[in-house]
Formats: C-alpha cells, structure tokens, sequence
C-alpha cells in the first residue's frame, strides 16, 4: 500500500512521539509505515543541508528518515521515492482523485497539509488526513486497537456478531471509492438480499459522501433441491429489479449517483471438463482499503434477523499488511480474468448495468 506523506505532515507525527498519551499508538502507527508501506515523501531532502541552521532544524527529520533506509524496511520491498511535486496537486480539491495515476493511488492513504484538504477528506472515498491527524488516521488501518491487520468473527456468536452494521461499530469500514463483491451464491435467495447484500452495501457506504463504483459477480441462476420433491429446482431472480434497487440504495446512502454493474459467472462446460479456474468460489467484498471474506455466502441472515448460515467465520482484513494487500492484487486479476471471460462469450445479457461501467480497480 502507498502513502503519500507532506513534510509538514511528517514533523507533526514525529512530534506526537514526544507526548507519552500517545506513545504506544505512535510505536505501532511508525511500525507499519517502516514495514508494510510504499511511502512517497512529497518533498525533497536536498534543502536540508543549505545552511548549518537548517541542518540543526531537519536534523530530527533526517534521524527519523534513516529508519527507512532499505536494510530497516522489513516487508517493503520497495524504496521511498522522494518527490519535489507535491501530490495530489495543490490547492487540494474535492476531485483530487482525478489525478490518480494507477490502482495503488486509488489504495492509498494521504497525509497533507493545505487549507483545502478537508474537501477531499470529507468526501469518504479515501483515507485523508490534515496537518495534527496523522496518528488517527494511521492507526485506522488498524483491525482493533492493537498492530493487528485481521479480524476473525465467529458469526454465530451474537454477542459479537449480532448483524452487518458491527462491522461500522467495530470500525471496520473505511473510506472507499470501489466495492467488489464475489458471491456466486448471494443471488440462491432473493428475498434475503434486503437484510444481507443491500445491509452490507449500507454499512460500508455510511460515512460516504461521493460516487461509488460497485461490481458484483455472482450466478445468473441458482439450482437446488427442493426438500419436500427431492427434484431439481432452478431459480433466477429479478437481476433488473435487484440492479435498480442496489443503484438507489447508493443514492439514498451517499447523496451521489454511483455506477452498478453485474457480472454474471460463465457457465463450466462440462463436454469439455471446462470447471474455469476463473470460476471462483470463495466469497469475497473487496474495498479500498479492506477485504472480507466469508466461508459460505453472505447471506447471513433471514428477515428476523436470525443467522442462519451454514458457516462459521467472517474474516476482516487490512490491506495495509503487505501480505494482505498482495493477496488482494491476486484477486483483483483473478476477478479482471472472469470480467475478461465473459466479455468474450459477447453476450449482453451477461453484464447488466446502471451508471457508467466503471471500477477504478477494473477494466471493462
């Protein structure tokens, strides 16, 4: 994950070190930035040494900067890049997402200083923090208070489980721009998708005040066994009425039309043994800067509110932990080869869309 870091913003977390209310949470905050990120410094270390008192003034910047040299970087494989262009451009404005350059911009998380950055921060399509917030929003990549980057629910426990809206009380929603949702099976009961898909998408817009892209995959119908006939029952649900319903449901949410798009699996070809590895069954939503994946599909919950999956866990992930977020770049091909499959089959009843057909992680 990158992050982009002015130099104002910098000296300000440095200082926070100095206060001992804050001393663990500035240990942990420095731990990730050290070991797991991609950091772009906007600014240059040249000026630095212009003159003796500037040395004396940097001289705790540049203490700190030797902590990011390539032999203490841990995980990060990548070295720092020293920019003397400041980025986003200033002054900051509510669109600086417009300037974005590539999937891992669009990942990032932003630490700047201008009198204008709360326009881009307010939106809550990404991670934004002002001159003073840097221990905040750094350790909002945290799952939980500690240097955690998971989260494990037991989804039967309802103590700790007790409905979709825990994910906000636990603050594990973050600010995004993009949802993908993989779920072959979210579509087998479409009278449950009120009080789980729809419940899911809320909960993870609520602080969103911005167009959102979102990209469901699933199946265009789903076969079971009816239990009283013991005969194969097919269904297909109303995918145009479910696509109306998701597309206002973002409105209502956000106050901003969003882009809805629906990617239906391609059928395996059994003549030929043809089970695509493309075909994924793992249930997995996919934002910015998180990822959720489930054992069965999310359909949790019935219309009292009771669970009644057949599975066990819930698992939260931060894709600050560079394993983490090299997992979700796996995913994010794995759901780009099965967006590319269908394509090929040209068929238009395949992909069904309200809005632009559009993801900042997705190419259509």
């Amino acid at each position: 994950m990158r992050a982009y870091i002015d130099i104002e913003n910098l000296r300000s977390f440095i200082a926070s070190r100095e206060n001992e209310q804050y001393k663990d949470c500035y240990e942990d905050c420095f731990r990730l930035l050290q070991r797991q990120l991609s950091i772009v410094w906007n600014f240059t270390t040249d000026s630095f040494f212009k003159d003796e008192e500037t040395r004396k003034k940097y001289k705790e910047t540049l203490d700190f900067l030797h902590g990011f040299s390539p032999t203490n970087r841990g995980w990060s494989e990548d070295k720092d890049t020293y920019s003397p262009k400041l980025f986003p451009a200033r002054p900051i404005k509510s669109n600086a997402a417009n300037q974005f350059k590539d999937i891992e911009d669009h990942s990032a998380i932003f630490l700047i200083n201008d009198e204008k950055t709360i326009l881009f921060k307010e939106k809550g399509l990404y991670l934004v923090g002002q001159l003073g917030e840097e221990l905040n929003t750094i350790k909002r990549l945290f799952c939980g208070k500690d240097y955690d980057f998971n989260h494990l629910y037991n989804i039967h426990d309802s103590c700790s489980f007790p409905n979709w809206e825990q994910l906000e009380k636990d603050k594990l929603t973050l600010p995004l721009s993009d949802i993908i949702i993989m779920d072959r099976y979210i579509g087998s009961q479409e009278e449950l998708m009120e009080y789980n898909l729809f419940k899911i998408i809320e909960v993870l817009v609520k602080n969103v005040k911005g167009e959102v892209n979102l990209v469901l995959f699933c199946n265009k119908t789903n076969s079971f066994k009816d239990k009283d006939t013991g005969k194969t029952v097919t269904k297909t649900p109303e995918w145009n009425t479910i696509l109306d319903n998701i597309f206002n449901l973002l409105k209502e949410k956000t106050g901003f039309t969003g882009n809805v798009t629906i990617v239906f699996f391609p059928k395996e070809d059994k003549k030929n043994n043809d089970k695509p590895k493309n075909a994924d069954h793992d249930r997995i939503i996919f934002t910015n800067y998180m990822m959720y994946t489930s054992g069965d599909s999310f359909c949790y919950y019935n219309s009292k509110g009771e669970m009644i999956s057949s599975g066990i866990k819930l698992d939260v992930y931060s894709l600050a932990k560079k394993s983490n977020y090299d997992f979700a770049r796996s995913f994010l091909l794995q759901a780009q080869m099965i967006l590319e499959k269908v394509k090929e089959l040209n068929n238009e009843d395949m992909i069904l869309g309200k809005g632009k057909a559009k993801s900042n992680y997705l190419k259509f």
